[in-house]
């Protein structure tokens, strides 16, 4: 029996089925959109789940809302992953562990496990490409050390737009480029228009901003870890990265899905 996994971030959600580690019926939609989806019944699956595993980084309100309305739906329980001083392996390096986002958490526990799959354990540098962008590392011993946060592209180029709106015409199609709806990756970043050289600058700050984190990593490990890269924006970012880099799409989903193990 299958489990139903939803992975709420700050402007995108995504849920998927897991049977026997197998993810399936991979779908995601703006968070915007979610609560009409649930409404509709497009997350019904041919059987009853035998439960639903959830993270949320959105208002707590809302986060209960869903769950109270997924668990009338499906008439079965609803996991809340929150962040824990320890969990899977995996040790908090906050001082207060409450304040790390749970999206975080659960992206470091996959990340372990990943390396834990593979024939050397080594430290990780977890990157997710999303809204906020966001990096931690992770040593081989599961212990978190850190992190760093900045804005995403799309944040970036909202500010802009707030400060500088004059010479921003067109700027929505940035959201479309953070997608990879538009981006030339065999091409250099560079822009042809200012909403294109909004964009590309993004791009640029991110990959740089990547690059620093993992000197700084390596600093503090005395070797450097395995870039493991997910979030809406990964596939854009990776190939201007030069460090090994494994780009993990499904990364949160597949955190959620070691809690049903």
């Amino acid at each position: 029996m299958s489990y139903l996994l939803i992975d709420i971030g700050n402007s995108y959600s995504k849920y998927a089925l897991v049977d026997n580690n197998r993810l399936s019926s991979i779908s995601h939609v703006k968070n915007s959109q979610f609560m009409d989806v649930l409404n509709s019944g497009a997350l019904k699956t041919t059987e009853r789940p035998k439960g639903v595993v959830l993270v949320s980084v959105i208002e707590k309100s809302l986060t209960n809302n869903i769950i109270d309305k997924l668990s009338k739906f499906f008439n079965c329980a609803v996991q809340q992953i929150k962040t824990s001083p320890i969990a899977l392996g995996v040790t908090c390096g906050y001082t207060d562990y409450s304040l790390l986002g749970a999206d975080r958490w659960v992206a470091m526990i996959a990340a372990l496990s990943w390396v834990k799959k593979s024939p050397q354990l080594e430290p990780v540098l977890v990157v997710d490409c999303g809204t906020v962008l966001t990096v931690d590392v992770v040593n081989a011993e599961g212990q978190h050390l850190g992190g760093w946060m900045m804005p995403g592209r799309l944040l970036m180029s909202q500010a802009l737009g707030q400060k500088a709106s004059g010479i921003l015409t067109g700027l929505e199609h940035s959201e479309l480029d953070l997608q990879g709806n538009n981006a030339q990756q065999d091409e250099p970043v560079i822009g042809k228009s200012t909403w294109q050289c909004v964009n590309a600058g993004g791009q640029l700050a991110e990959a740089g901003f990547i690059t620093e984190c993992l000197l700084q990593a390596e600093k503090l490990l005395g070797v450097a870890p395995l870039c493991i890269l997910t979030g809406g924006g990964a596939k854009e970012i990776a190939p201007l990265l030069t460090m090994r880099v494994e780009y993990v799409p499904e990364l949160i989903l597949n955190g959620l899905a070691l809690f049903t193990e």
